[in-house]
């Protein structure tokens, strides 16, 4: 449930590039609607709008203007006043796409506003049914605007949603037909200036919700984020691809038309074959990672607690089922706190490390050593008897050597404990363990008695 949480949470650090994304944005789509107002009021900008076939509509130049103001007002939510006129603009954002709408499917003249500008402004060129539809889904959004998941949340979710759409049905309007003539419906031809505010609009709405809503899958931290990031832009832009490359295929008679389809088709097909690849690839590699950074203790490198218990439990039902011995190594960190207390955490998370990287040194490669408390270790070693003396034997040597070269403040030392299940035992890595552990405290308090008694003696 704690894994399950984690990876849902939104990625901070994407969090900041999106509020920057935000101001940018929304900075963008400003001069934006400023540059198509002051073109509908200045005839001769207007005119050279048109002539570079950026200008937009009078409705949705208007349309646009309530969407930008309404926007702004939502950077200041926080004011009641503010809050107020944001959804007022969303309102009659809502209703002049709604009203153009209804028109256009009715036949009735109820967008008059959208479809005639003022004398001075010169002849205004209807809306289309597309532009229509996207301002009246953005105005409703805006007016149930909420940063909650429940019912009302997925509402403003599935309008966002139909925003997407719509702004993805323009790009390939813009990409395929060309011009207004040539669209309809289900695909409309909109000015490169209209797409942009349509893209922009709907990326200020999502980012608005991004904590919360459908959406935010692909701003989490988890294993499926990361990879929906990576794949995301090239499921998107690789259909445009594929249809662009088809059409010229056909166009400049390169090909028969059932050729270019059957040659469209199957890159297509290869492509997205190798992108599920790669992604199941990535997928694979994240989660080792993650498997990784669980199962490891960060300080020393060594398995953690839940490691050694995965691990080890393997190595012990691999031993049950060859009928092999298998032994278990407790280990005590000497002093630990007395050289916290006189050198600080930082020395004697050095000494922590320094018994880490002899049990790793020590021990072999099939050998399981694991940090499994502040200062317990704990080691599965696959050999018994004779072997188990001649290993304690190599680390205590070893433990000597480092003592005389590294120069630390502190001498490493610690008390060990041994336990090993025989060829045939039946009991888990747990019980051996806990074996270990109390022959490891039985050999603790011979030491500390063994040190006592020479110590009275010395003062005798």
């Amino acid at each position: 449930m704690v894994f399950t949480a984690l990876s849902n949470q939104p990625d901070p650090k994407l969090l900041r590039q999106l509020v920057g994304i935000q101001q940018v944005g929304l900075g963008l789509l400003v001069a934006v609607a400023a540059v198509q107002g002051t073109g509908w009021l200045i005839p001769d900008l207007g005119e050279s709008l048109a002539r570079a076939g950026l200008r937009m509509t009078f409705g949705t130049t208007l349309c646009t203007v309530f969407a930008t103001f309404a926007l702004v007002f939502l950077e200041h939510r926080g004011a009641p006043r503010a809050f107020a006129w944001a959804r007022l603009c969303a309102a009659l954002t809502a209703i002049l796409g709604l009203a153009s709408a209804a028109a256009q499917l009715t036949g009735l003249p109820l967008d008059f506003a959208l479809q005639s500008a003022p004398p001075w402004m010169g002849q205004a060129a209807a809306m289309s049914l597309h532009s229509a539809l996207f301002f009246a889904l953005f105005g409703g959004a805006q007016l149930v605007v909420t940063e909650r998941a429940g019912r009302l949340g997925m509402a403003v979710d599935g309008l966002n949603f139909a925003l997407l759409v719509l702004t993805i049905d323009s790009l390939a309007g813009a990409v395929f037909l060309a011009g207004p003539e040539d669209g309809s419906r289900l695909l409309a031809h909109a000015s490169p200036a209209a797409l942009l505010c349509f893209a922009l609009t709907t990326l200020l709405s999502i980012i608005r919700r991004v904590e919360c809503c459908l959406f935010s899958t692909l701003f989490g931290v988890g294993i499926g984020s990361r990879t929906a990031r990576l794949v995301l832009p090239l499921s998107v832009a690789t259909p445009f691809l594929f249809v662009v490359g088809h059409v010229y295929l056909e166009t400049e008679g390169l090909l028969a038309p059932p050729l270019a389809a059957t040659l469209t088709a199957t890159v297509s097909s290869v492509f997205f074959f190798a992108l599920v690849l790669a992604a199941a690839r990535v997928i694979n590699g994240l989660e080792r990672e993650l498997r990784e950074l669980s199962l490891t203790d960060e300080l020393t490198g060594l398995l953690n607690g839940r490691g050694f218990e995965l691990l080890g439990g393997q190595a012990m039902r691999a031993a049950q089922r060859n009928r092999q011995a298998l032994t278990v190594f407790f280990f005590d960190l000497d002093g630990l706190k007395q050289v916290n207390d006189c050198y600080g955490h930082d020395v004697g998370s050095q000494l922590i490390v320094d018994l880490a990287n002899l049990l790793r040194s020590t021990f072999r490669g099939a050998d399981i050593p694991a940090r499994v408390g502040g200062d317990e270790f704990a080691v599965v070693f696959h050999d018994s008897g004779t072997d188990t003396e001649s290993a304690l034997r190599r680390l205590e040597r070893a433990t000597g050597e480092a003592n005389a070269a590294l120069g630390r403040p502190y001498r490493i030392s610690y008390s060990v404990g041994h336990a090993t299940a025989a060829p045939g035992e039946t009991m888990t890595i747990g019980q051996l363990v806990n074996r270990a552990d109390a022959q490891m405290y039985v050999f603790k308090r011979d030491k500390a008695a063994e040190r006592a008694h020479l110590a009275a003696n010395t003062t005798g």
